[in-house]
């Protein structure tokens, strides 16, 4: 059990936790942490980094969205939600590219070999 009896030994245990690696032990608690202090913005954006790491990106934008919801002009949170949109923005295009270019690629060598009437291996 983790003591949240202190929320500044919290933060220093999740962050020596996230440094490690440890990341469910980072969301274990920072979200027992999170119910007790609400007032804590470094709470939702280690706990949002730590779902982010974990490729859980569901649960990371929600932790954030929670988070601006209550501290809209907090720095670390913006910039957090800023460079994860940016992450996920160019990793889909990517990944629709990949998916355009595996539909359409059987057309195009059809059509090459229509023009060329040559073979392709």
């Amino acid at each position: 059990m983790i003591d949240v009896s202190d929320p500044i030994k919290l933060i220093g245990y999740a962050n020596s936790e996230f440094e490690k690696g440890n990341f469910q032990n980072v969301i274990v608690a920072l979200e027992e942490g999170i119910l007790k202090y609400d007032e804590f913005p470094l709470f939702f954006l280690l706990l949002a980094k730590a779902y982010f790491e974990i490729k859980d990106f569901a649960n990371s934008k929600k932790i954030l969205d929670i988070g601006l919801e209550k501290f809209p002009f907090n720095k670390n949170l913006v910039q957090f939600k800023n460079d994860t949109e940016k992450f996920l923005l160019s990793n889909a295009n990517k990944k629709e590219v990949n998916n355009i270019f595996f539909y359409f690629h059987p057309s195009y060598c059809e059509l090459f070999k229509k023009r060329t009437n040559l073979t392709i291996f």
